[in-house]
């Protein structure tokens, strides 16, 4: 979900203003090192962490009580950052994150927890889908009382 401040639902309502915010991307994975993006043509730092300038498309998922999801293209990658993505199997946890330039550490919106899914990596594009984490399939509790593992629970 959509978690946004009172200071971003007041900037994105003034019609009229100088600063845009800019979208930060963060994807990571056992499988490679933490990829940071920035949907900007200058590199931004925020929080200690450097985003790279990749500039990006997607929208925030809205605030529906379905689980969230948003296609996401990111442009102009390296064949370095296509071939990461490219080789690894299952999803790749994503963070969505919105600052103003003028105050990058501030976070103003987040979705964090997101997963990334149904990747594609064509030329200098990589796209897929972003969504919520779909704990509705998961098993609960996340362990299954047996014997071997809870002895005392079955009785001979």
């Amino acid at each position: 979900m959509l978690d946004a401040t009172a200071l971003f639902r007041n900037q994105a309502s003034i019609q009229n203003r100088d600063e845009q915010p800019l979208a930060l991307l963060t994807l990571s994975h056992p499988y490679f090192e933490t990829m940071r993006f920035v949907s900007d043509v200058m590199p931004v730092t925020s929080n200690g962490r450097v985003f790279t300038a990749f500039p990006f498309s997607f929208a925030f998922p809205g605030e529906a009580e379905r689980i969230p999801s948003t296609r996401i293209t990111i442009q102009n990658v390296t064949a370095e950052i296509g071939r990461a993505i490219k080789a690894v199997k299952g999803p790749i946890t994503a963070v969505l994150e919105a600052v103003l330039r003028s105050e990058p550490d501030l976070v103003v919106a987040s979705t964090p927890n997101m997963l990334l899914q149904n990747v594609r990596v064509s030329g200098a594009f990589v796209s897929g889908t972003l969504s919520g984490r779909q704990r509705v399939n998961s098993a609960w509790p996340g362990v299954r009382a047996n014997p071997d593992l809870t002895p005392g629970m079955h009785w001979s």
